[in-house]
């Protein structure tokens, strides 16, 4: 909850991410749907990036697509990118 929290509260988009749909592994996990959808936490899809092509799987991107719509998720198209200071 506090994550999604701090999310919102940040403008941070969270990573819905194709390896856990296409390989089922355990992520991810329906109680952190709920909370994504009931907090409004920008959703943004993804993928490893040693397996980028995850995103053209028509599979994966229906089953992220259900998942989006069953715990109405806010899911969001673009990513604002804010320059970062170097150290």
């Amino acid at each position: 909850l506090r994550l999604c929290q701090k999310a919102v509260a940040s403008d941070m988009p969270l990573e819905l991410n194709f390896l856990g749909l296409s390989s089922g592994r355990h992520y991810p996990s329906d109680l952190f749907l709920q909370i994504a959808g009931e907090t409004k936490v920008p959703i943004i899809f993804g993928v490893d990036a040693h397996k980028p092509q995850a995103l053209n799987d028509p599979e994966t991107l229906r089953r992220a697509t259900t998942l989006c719509e069953q715990y109405n998720l806010n899911l969001i198209q673009d990513v604002d990118l804010i320059p970062v200071k170097s150290f």
